[in-house]
């Protein structure tokens, strides 16, 4: 932590720091430090200790924060895009209106993270728990989420446009209202997912388990809806698959899938 000190002090932030360290306090840390709009841009803080600190409006545009320790920190409307956060602790943290165009999350843990109203274009969110996350409205246009976790997410509202989905977990996620337009979804599970109002046109679906979900006035036209696990799932239309020779093919509303449903 000597490192991100250092870079502190230069910059004129965290005064305390600069001073002569504490013998009995050996261990150089930043947490709960008030940071807002801090400019970091670019920097070096991998393994950096930040939890819980005030990152606010902060400038980390670039900044490698590989294994990152940022668990609780206020991260509202900072400046996160192109940074390096594969590995990073982000649980519990506030982002909401952060601005994470290109940022590269493999691997994070952001299990229980505001996100309401985030910019995640473009975002790397290979293998990332984003389990009991708050996603409202946020814009996650062709983010990359194969293999992540999102349990009990609430993505309503979120637009999930051409975003590659393939094998994420989406058990008892919220996604009403959410636009999954062009969505890879091959092989995800999604079950008990609430889907009211979803818009999946165009989207991939192949092998995607929707047992238990609710899709009443979900939009599928032109989705891929091969080899989709129908079980106890509720139609568009309110019926249940069950009842309807296990699929929901022909209770689309009068909607026609590209395929999945011949």
């Amino acid at each position: 932590m000597r490192f991100l000190m250092v870079v502190l002090c230069c910059a004129g932030l965290v005064l305390s720091a600069c001073q002569e360290p504490n013998p009995a306090n050996s261990d150089d840390e930043v947490d709960g430090q008030n940071l807002s709009g801090v400019d970091l841009n670019n920097q070096d803080l991998r393994n950096a200790d930040l939890e819980n600190a005030d990152l606010s409006h902060a400038n980390l545009q670039g900044t490698n924060l590989t294994n990152a320790n940022l668990q609780g920190a206020n991260l509202y409307d900072a400046d996160l895009s192109n940074a390096i956060l594969d590995g990073a602790d982000l649980r519990s943290a506030g982002l909401s209106y952060a601005l994470l165009w290109y940022t590269s999350l493999k691997g994070a843990n952001l299990a229980g993270a505001d996100l309401r109203f985030a910019e995640l274009v473009n975002a790397n969110l290979t293998d990332a728990d984003l389990a009991d996350t708050y996603v409202w409205d946020a814009n996650m246009d062709q983010a990359i989420l194969t293999n992540a976790n999102l349990t009990n997410a609430d993505l309503s509202g979120a637009n999930l446009k051409n975003s590659d989905l393939r094998f994420a977990d989406l058990p008892y996620t919220n996604l009403t209202d959410a636009i999954l337009i062009g969505a890879n979804l091959e092989g995800a599970s999604l079950k008990a997912a609430y889907m009211k109002r979803a818009n999946l046109s165009n989207a991939y679906l192949f092998n995607a388990n929707l047992t238990f979900g609710y899709l009443v006035d979900a939009i599928l036209t032109d989705s891929n809806l091969t080899d989709v696990i129908w079980q106890d799932t509720t139609c568009p239309d309110e019926t249940n698959s069950d009842n309807n020779g296990d699929t929901c093919c022909g209770h689309l509303n009068d909607m026609e899938p590209w395929a999945g449903c011949d």
